[in-house]
């Protein structure tokens, strides 16, 4: 082999694992559902459940909706607008 298709080799390598380094970073990062508790959603933006709650009830988080138990449910979409 010659040296330019050897050092293409090591790069499609290096460039695997990278992808595959990102791939577990994303998988213990993310959330995995697409409904978010309020503790949940306040631990991913580092506000307070309770301001979490008052956000909810003021109508500044929009995306929500209850559960079968009557506790809120955050789209992860609102992450966006939380986590800038």
């Amino acid at each position: 082999m010659n040296t330019q298709f050897t050092q293409l080799i090591e790069v499609i390598e290096n460039l695997e694992s990278q992808v595959k380094e990102l791939g577990k970073l994303a998988n213990e990062t993310l959330p995995k559902h697409e409904w978010l508790t309020t503790q949940e959603f306040a631990e991913l933006t580092g506000l307070k459940r309770k301001t979490i709650c008052n956000y909810i009830g003021r109508n500044k988080i929009k995306f929500v909706k209850k559960n079968e138990q009557g506790r809120h449910l955050i789209h992860i979409m609102e992450l966006d607008k939380w986590t800038k």
